[in-house]
Protein backbone atom coordinates (compact mmCIF):
# COMPACT_ATOMS: atom_id res chain seq x y z
CA UNK A 1 0.00 0.00 0.00
CA UNK A 2 2.68 2.91 1.06
CA UNK A 3 3.21 6.70 0.06
CA UNK A 4 2.43 5.86 -3.83
CA UNK A 5 -0.53 3.78 -3.81
CA UNK A 6 -2.09 6.28 -1.39
CA UNK A 7 -1.34 9.46 -3.63
CA UNK A 8 -2.78 7.77 -6.60
CA UNK A 9 -5.94 7.20 -5.09
CA UNK A 10 -5.59 10.50 -3.63
CA UNK A 11 -5.22 11.98 -7.61
CA UNK A 12 -8.16 9.50 -8.52
CA UNK A 13 -10.40 11.05 -5.92
CA UNK A 14 -10.74 7.73 -4.23
CA UNK A 15 -10.59 6.86 -0.84
CA UNK A 16 -7.22 6.04 0.69
CA UNK A 17 -6.13 2.97 2.79
CA UNK A 18 -5.46 5.87 5.55
CA UNK A 19 -8.93 7.02 6.09
CA UNK A 20 -10.05 3.17 6.13
CA UNK A 21 -7.95 2.87 8.99
CA UNK A 22 -9.22 5.64 10.38
CA UNK A 23 -13.06 4.56 9.61
CA UNK A 24 -12.76 1.21 10.69
CA UNK A 25 -11.03 1.72 14.50
CA UNK A 26 -12.87 1.08 17.13
CA UNK A 27 -15.67 -0.96 14.59
CA UNK A 28 -16.61 -4.51 15.68
CA UNK A 29 -14.81 -7.23 13.46
CA UNK A 30 -17.46 -7.79 11.38
CA UNK A 31 -18.88 -4.35 10.71
CA UNK A 32 -15.20 -3.25 9.79
CA UNK A 33 -14.86 -6.39 7.50
CA UNK A 34 -17.22 -5.05 5.31
CA UNK A 35 -16.18 -1.50 4.99
CA UNK A 36 -13.39 -3.17 3.81
CA UNK A 37 -14.96 -5.70 1.62
CA UNK A 38 -16.52 -2.13 0.25
CA UNK A 39 -12.71 -0.12 -0.22
CA UNK A 40 -11.28 -3.31 -1.86
CA UNK A 41 -14.37 -2.79 -4.42
CA UNK A 42 -13.64 0.59 -5.01
CA UNK A 43 -10.13 -0.04 -5.79
CA UNK A 44 -10.48 -3.02 -7.54
CA UNK A 45 -10.11 -2.35 -11.20
CA UNK A 46 -7.39 0.36 -11.16
CA UNK A 47 -5.43 -0.25 -8.04
CA UNK A 48 -5.13 -3.96 -7.56
CA UNK A 49 -2.66 -3.47 -4.31
CA UNK A 50 -5.01 -1.57 -2.39
CA UNK A 51 -7.81 -4.34 -3.73
CA UNK A 52 -5.74 -7.53 -2.31
CA UNK A 53 -5.53 -5.46 0.92
CA UNK A 54 -8.78 -4.50 1.73
CA UNK A 55 -10.02 -8.15 0.80
CA UNK A 56 -7.16 -9.39 2.96
CA UNK A 57 -7.80 -7.32 5.75
CA UNK A 58 -11.92 -8.13 5.41
CA UNK A 59 -10.94 -12.09 5.82
CA UNK A 60 -8.96 -11.31 8.83
CA UNK A 61 -11.79 -9.87 10.55
CA UNK A 62 -14.39 -12.56 9.56
CA UNK A 63 -12.19 -15.21 10.84
CA UNK A 64 -12.09 -13.39 13.98
CA UNK A 65 -15.32 -12.80 14.13
CA UNK A 66 -15.87 -16.66 13.67
CA UNK A 67 -17.72 -16.18 10.34
CA UNK A 68 -15.68 -18.75 8.39
CA UNK A 69 -17.52 -18.54 4.95
CA UNK A 70 -17.02 -14.86 4.91
CA UNK A 71 -13.18 -15.23 5.55
CA UNK A 72 -13.03 -18.13 2.62
CA UNK A 73 -14.98 -15.89 0.35
CA UNK A 74 -12.54 -13.17 0.75
CA UNK A 75 -9.64 -15.26 0.74
CA UNK A 76 -10.49 -16.24 -2.79
CA UNK A 77 -11.17 -12.21 -3.53
CA UNK A 78 -7.48 -11.27 -2.03
CA UNK A 79 -5.90 -14.13 -3.63
CA UNK A 80 -7.59 -13.07 -6.83
CA UNK A 81 -6.34 -9.25 -6.42
CA UNK A 82 -2.59 -10.78 -5.72
CA UNK A 83 -2.54 -12.31 -8.80
CA UNK A 84 -2.91 -9.27 -10.46
CA UNK A 85 -0.49 -7.43 -7.92
CA UNK A 86 1.73 -9.65 -9.34
CA UNK A 87 2.17 -10.94 -5.43
CA UNK A 88 2.41 -14.39 -6.12
CA UNK A 89 3.06 -15.73 -2.88
CA UNK A 90 0.68 -14.14 -0.80
CA UNK A 91 -2.20 -15.71 -3.81
CA UNK A 92 -0.78 -18.83 -3.19
CA UNK A 93 -1.32 -18.18 0.77
CA UNK A 94 -4.90 -17.24 -0.58
CA UNK A 95 -5.43 -20.21 -2.57
CA UNK A 96 -4.44 -22.77 -0.01
CA UNK A 97 -6.00 -21.29 2.51
CA UNK A 98 -9.76 -21.46 0.16
CA UNK A 99 -8.61 -25.30 -0.56
CA UNK A 100 -8.19 -26.10 3.27
CA UNK A 101 -11.64 -24.37 3.83
CA UNK A 102 -13.61 -25.59 0.90
CA UNK A 103 -15.90 -29.08 0.67
CA UNK A 104 -15.52 -28.99 -2.94
CA UNK A 105 -13.21 -28.28 -5.81
CA UNK A 106 -10.32 -28.54 -3.28
CA UNK A 107 -7.41 -29.81 -5.73
CA UNK A 108 -8.64 -27.19 -7.92
CA UNK A 109 -7.42 -24.48 -5.22
CA UNK A 110 -4.54 -26.30 -4.55
CA UNK A 111 -3.23 -26.55 -8.17
CA UNK A 112 -3.88 -22.70 -8.11
CA UNK A 113 -2.00 -22.12 -5.02
CA UNK A 114 0.95 -24.68 -6.71
CA UNK A 115 1.37 -22.84 -9.64
CA UNK A 116 1.19 -18.98 -7.73
CA UNK A 117 4.41 -20.51 -5.54
CA UNK A 118 6.16 -21.83 -8.47
CA UNK A 119 5.92 -18.48 -9.99
CA UNK A 120 6.52 -16.85 -6.72
CA UNK A 121 9.42 -19.08 -6.65
CA UNK A 122 11.17 -18.19 -10.21
CA UNK A 123 10.85 -14.38 -9.11
CA UNK A 124 12.85 -14.95 -6.02
CA UNK A 125 14.89 -16.96 -7.68
CA UNK A 126 15.72 -14.82 -10.44
CA UNK A 127 16.56 -12.03 -7.77
CA UNK A 128 19.15 -14.37 -6.67
CA UNK A 129 17.49 -14.93 -3.05
CA UNK A 130 17.86 -18.57 -3.11
CA UNK A 131 16.71 -19.23 0.08
CA UNK A 132 12.73 -17.62 -0.28
CA UNK A 133 13.23 -19.47 -3.63
CA UNK A 134 13.44 -23.22 -2.38
CA UNK A 135 10.64 -22.25 0.25
CA UNK A 136 8.48 -21.10 -2.63
CA UNK A 137 9.04 -24.43 -4.84
CA UNK A 138 8.84 -26.47 -1.81
CA UNK A 139 5.43 -24.84 -1.15
CA UNK A 140 4.46 -25.43 -4.73
CA UNK A 141 5.22 -28.82 -4.16
CA UNK A 142 3.23 -29.52 -1.46
CA UNK A 143 0.11 -27.51 -2.82
CA UNK A 144 0.86 -30.06 -6.19
CA UNK A 145 0.98 -32.96 -4.34
CA UNK A 146 -2.47 -31.91 -2.57
CA UNK A 147 -3.85 -31.37 -6.08
CA UNK A 148 -2.71 -34.61 -6.86
CA UNK A 149 -0.44 -33.34 -9.28
CA UNK A 150 2.15 -35.84 -9.13
CA UNK A 151 4.77 -34.49 -12.00
CA UNK A 152 4.38 -30.70 -10.84
CA UNK A 153 5.06 -31.55 -7.45
CA UNK A 154 8.50 -33.55 -8.43
CA UNK A 155 9.35 -30.73 -10.55
CA UNK A 156 9.31 -28.56 -7.89
CA UNK A 157 10.64 -30.79 -5.06
CA UNK A 158 13.62 -30.54 -7.61
CA UNK A 159 13.34 -27.26 -7.75
CA UNK A 160 13.96 -27.01 -3.70
CA UNK A 161 16.41 -30.28 -3.85
CA UNK A 162 18.75 -28.74 -5.92
CA UNK A 163 19.05 -25.45 -4.37
CA UNK A 164 19.13 -27.25 -0.70
CA UNK A 165 22.46 -29.41 -1.91
CA UNK A 166 23.75 -26.15 -3.02
CA UNK A 167 23.39 -24.46 -0.21
CA UNK A 168 24.25 -28.04 2.06
CA UNK A 169 20.68 -27.91 3.85
CA UNK A 170 20.99 -31.49 4.73
CA UNK A 171 17.61 -31.69 6.19
CA UNK A 172 16.06 -30.33 3.10
CA UNK A 173 17.67 -32.54 1.51
CA UNK A 174 16.44 -35.50 2.55
CA UNK A 175 13.00 -33.91 2.99
CA UNK A 176 12.95 -33.35 -0.56
CA UNK A 177 14.03 -36.61 -1.86
CA UNK A 178 12.00 -38.53 0.32
CA UNK A 179 9.13 -36.27 -1.10
CA UNK A 180 9.93 -37.03 -4.62
CA UNK A 181 10.13 -40.57 -3.81
CA UNK A 182 6.69 -40.71 -2.57
CA UNK A 183 5.34 -39.00 -5.75
CA UNK A 184 7.27 -41.32 -8.04
CA UNK A 185 5.28 -43.86 -6.00
CA UNK A 186 2.02 -42.22 -6.61
CA UNK A 187 3.16 -42.50 -10.27
CA UNK A 188 3.60 -45.53 -10.27
CA UNK A 189 6.89 -45.42 -11.28
CA UNK A 190 8.60 -47.79 -8.67
CA UNK A 191 12.10 -47.60 -10.79
CA UNK A 192 12.20 -43.84 -9.67
CA UNK A 193 10.92 -44.51 -6.33
CA UNK A 194 13.08 -46.68 -5.48
CA UNK A 195 16.12 -44.44 -6.74
CA UNK A 196 15.11 -41.50 -4.42
CA UNK A 197 14.33 -43.15 -1.47
CA UNK A 198 17.82 -44.67 -1.54
CA UNK A 199 18.85 -41.30 -2.34
CA UNK A 200 16.68 -40.16 0.76
CA UNK A 201 18.00 -42.61 3.33
CA UNK A 202 21.89 -41.30 2.13
CA UNK A 203 21.13 -38.27 2.66
CA UNK A 204 19.26 -38.85 6.20
CA UNK A 205 22.31 -41.14 7.08
CA UNK A 206 25.26 -38.95 6.30
CA UNK A 207 23.68 -36.81 8.90
CA UNK A 208 26.55 -36.81 12.18
CA UNK A 209 23.74 -37.67 14.81
CA UNK A 210 20.87 -39.68 12.67
CA UNK A 211 21.51 -42.84 12.61
CA UNK A 212 19.05 -44.70 11.05
CA UNK A 213 16.06 -44.13 8.08
CA UNK A 214 13.51 -46.46 7.13
CA UNK A 215 14.44 -45.29 3.49
CA UNK A 216 16.57 -48.08 2.69
CA UNK A 217 13.47 -50.53 3.70
CA UNK A 218 11.04 -48.41 1.27
CA UNK A 219 13.26 -48.37 -1.43
CA UNK A 220 13.82 -52.42 -0.99
CA UNK A 221 9.38 -52.18 -1.12
CA UNK A 222 9.77 -50.08 -4.40
CA UNK A 223 12.57 -52.92 -5.90
CA UNK A 224 10.22 -55.06 -5.09
CA UNK A 225 7.27 -53.96 -7.27
CA UNK A 226 9.54 -53.15 -9.99
CA UNK A 227 10.61 -56.57 -9.94
CA UNK A 228 14.24 -55.97 -9.21
CA UNK A 229 14.69 -58.27 -6.47
CA UNK A 230 18.70 -58.20 -6.44
CA UNK A 231 18.56 -54.59 -5.66
CA UNK A 232 15.78 -54.70 -3.37
CA UNK A 233 17.36 -57.23 -1.18
CA UNK A 234 20.27 -54.68 -1.10
CA UNK A 235 18.33 -52.14 0.14
CA UNK A 236 16.98 -54.36 3.20
CA UNK A 237 20.14 -55.43 3.95
CA UNK A 238 21.10 -51.62 3.98
CA UNK A 239 18.01 -51.45 6.31
CA UNK A 240 19.43 -53.73 8.69
CA UNK A 241 23.19 -52.66 8.27
CA UNK A 242 21.72 -49.14 9.98
CA UNK A 243 18.17 -50.22 12.08
CA UNK A 244 18.23 -51.61 15.89
CA UNK A 245 15.89 -53.91 14.59
CA UNK A 246 18.12 -55.63 11.66
CA UNK A 247 16.21 -58.61 12.00
CA UNK A 248 13.32 -57.41 9.51
CA UNK A 249 15.89 -56.11 7.27
CA UNK A 250 17.16 -59.81 7.10
CA UNK A 251 14.32 -61.31 6.72
CA UNK A 252 12.78 -59.11 3.73
CA UNK A 253 16.03 -59.62 2.30
CA UNK A 254 16.49 -63.50 2.54
CA UNK A 255 12.52 -63.22 0.98
CA UNK A 256 14.12 -61.95 -1.83
CA UNK A 257 16.59 -64.46 -2.38
CA UNK A 258 14.06 -67.07 -1.76
CA UNK A 259 11.87 -65.82 -4.71
CA UNK A 260 15.16 -65.42 -6.99
CA UNK A 261 15.91 -69.06 -6.22
CA UNK A 262 19.27 -68.42 -4.40
CA UNK A 263 18.83 -70.59 -1.61
CA UNK A 264 22.24 -70.52 0.26
CA UNK A 265 21.62 -66.79 0.48
CA UNK A 266 17.94 -67.20 1.90
CA UNK A 267 18.78 -69.79 4.84
CA UNK A 268 22.21 -67.12 5.29
CA UNK A 269 20.21 -64.44 6.16
CA UNK A 270 17.16 -66.13 7.60
CA UNK A 271 19.64 -67.38 9.99
CA UNK A 272 20.66 -64.05 10.60
CA UNK A 273 17.14 -63.05 11.28
CA UNK A 274 16.88 -65.75 14.14
CA UNK A 275 20.38 -64.34 15.79
CA UNK A 276 18.80 -61.46 16.15
CA UNK A 277 15.80 -62.34 17.26
CA UNK A 278 17.59 -64.55 19.73
CA UNK A 279 19.29 -61.62 21.13
CA UNK A 280 16.25 -59.81 22.18
CA UNK A 281 14.87 -63.11 23.53
CA UNK A 282 12.16 -63.24 21.10
CA UNK A 283 11.98 -67.43 20.41
CA UNK A 284 8.86 -67.60 19.58
CA UNK A 285 9.68 -65.39 16.01
CA UNK A 286 13.17 -67.27 15.76
CA UNK A 287 11.31 -70.57 15.97
CA UNK A 288 8.99 -69.97 13.06
CA UNK A 289 11.97 -68.66 11.22
CA UNK A 290 13.52 -71.73 11.53
CA UNK A 291 10.15 -73.53 10.47
CA UNK A 292 10.78 -71.59 6.94
CA UNK A 293 14.47 -72.27 7.14
CA UNK A 294 13.88 -75.96 7.15
CA UNK A 295 11.52 -75.97 4.46
CA UNK A 296 13.51 -74.66 1.93
CA UNK A 297 17.47 -75.41 3.34
CA UNK A 298 19.01 -78.69 1.15
CA UNK A 299 21.21 -79.32 4.28
CA UNK A 300 19.29 -79.26 7.43
CA UNK A 301 21.28 -80.72 9.72
CA UNK A 302 22.69 -77.26 11.30
CA UNK A 303 18.86 -75.91 11.06
CA UNK A 304 17.85 -78.96 13.04
CA UNK A 305 20.91 -78.56 15.53
CA UNK A 306 19.31 -74.98 16.24
CA UNK A 307 15.76 -75.68 16.61
CA UNK A 308 16.67 -78.23 19.37
CA UNK A 309 18.01 -75.06 21.00
CA UNK A 310 15.28 -73.10 20.92
CA UNK A 311 11.96 -73.37 23.09
CA UNK A 312 9.05 -71.64 22.31
CA UNK A 313 8.15 -70.29 26.08
CA UNK A 314 4.64 -71.62 27.66
CA UNK A 315 1.70 -69.59 26.77
CA UNK A 316 3.33 -68.04 23.43
CA UNK A 317 1.91 -71.37 21.25
CA UNK A 318 -0.72 -69.62 19.44
CA UNK A 319 1.43 -66.69 18.96
CA UNK A 320 3.71 -68.17 17.42
CA UNK A 321 1.41 -70.25 15.20
CA UNK A 322 -0.80 -66.60 14.65
CA UNK A 323 3.21 -65.24 13.73
CA UNK A 324 3.77 -68.41 10.91
CA UNK A 325 0.35 -67.40 9.24
CA UNK A 326 1.28 -63.72 9.36
CA UNK A 327 4.49 -64.34 7.47
CA UNK A 328 3.06 -66.18 5.04
CA UNK A 329 0.67 -63.81 4.52
CA UNK A 330 2.84 -60.77 4.17
CA UNK A 331 4.94 -63.02 1.62
CA UNK A 332 1.88 -63.03 -0.18
CA UNK A 333 1.37 -59.57 -0.65
CA UNK A 334 4.56 -58.27 -0.90
CA UNK A 335 4.84 -60.63 -4.37
CA UNK A 336 7.73 -62.78 -3.18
Amino acid sequence: MGILSGLKSALAGKPTLEQYERKTTGLPPKEASQKWIEFAEIHKEDSPDNAMYGYRKAAALLRQAGEMEGFTEQSLNYAKAAERVPKYSVAGDGFRVVAEHSAEGAEEFYAQAGENYHKAGESAKADRRTTRAGDMYAAAAEAFEKAKKYEQAIEDYMNSNEIAERKKHLIRVARDQGKIAENYLRLGDFDKAAEYFVKHAEAETGRGHVDYSDGFSRAGDAFVRAGKLNEAAEAYLKDAEFANEPGYGYRNAAECYQKLGETEKAVEHYMKEVEDDLEKDRAFVAWETLKIVHEIAEDKSEVEEKMKEVKVPSGFERASEALGDTLKREFEQKGL
